[in-house]
């Protein structure tokens, strides 16, 4: 059996997806509940290149190597939102177009097809509470869908996401979090 970043896995010749996916929803929550300071020594450190210590964490973890090109693809931004909250986010490389409408999932193939990520935010409100992680992602219909992890591994749909852009992503976690 292949690991699922393992190149000649059927998914991809591209491990991108998979490990887009564990920065996302293991990697990045692990460091936003438990080493916030670290997120902003690399922030600090590499400003917009900083994606790509959680690349390379990944990586690492996955038994894949490391190609210093898709380290690249890792966009990180730094922004504030209702400024007051620091918001630092993750933009994943833009992954190929999934739409499984009028698939039964039955194929094995299809079935391990990676729903990826396209951004990963961690919004904080203040020094004293929890971080939010919030992610927009692939969705089997072609869509989006924006997801959450909690500190204890809770991965929660909070449904339709909008666009794959910045802005959008950044509008609707706003609301998210005010409501």
């Amino acid at each position: 059996m292949t690991h699922p970043t393992d190149p000649s896995s059927s998914q991809s010749a591209s491990p991108l997806p998979q490990l887009a996916y564990d920065i996302a929803f293991f990697i990045l929550p692990y460091y936003a509940f438990n080493r916030i300071e670290k997120v902003d020594e690399f922030y600090e450190t590499y400003k917009t290149n900083a994606g790509a210590c959680f690349y390379f964490a990944a990586a690492q973890a996955a038994e894949v190597t490391f190609n210093q090109e898709d380290a690249k693809l890792f966009q990180w931004h730094r922004c504030v939102i209702q400024d007051t909250w620091p918001c630092d986010v993750l933009q994943f490389p833009t992954p190929a177009p999934i739409d499984l409408k009028n698939s039964s999932l039955k194929t094995n193939e299809e079935s391990s097809l990676v729903l990826s990520p396209y951004f990963c935010a961690i919004v904080r409100e203040s020094t004293q509470s929890e971080p939010h992680v919030l992610i927009l992602a692939q969705n089997p219909l072609g869509e989006t869908s924006i997801r959450s992890v909690s500190k204890t591994g809770v991965n929660a749909n909070l449904g339709t996401g909008p666009q794959p852009n910045l802005d959008a992503f950044l509008d609707a976690i706003t609301r998210i979090i005010q409501n």
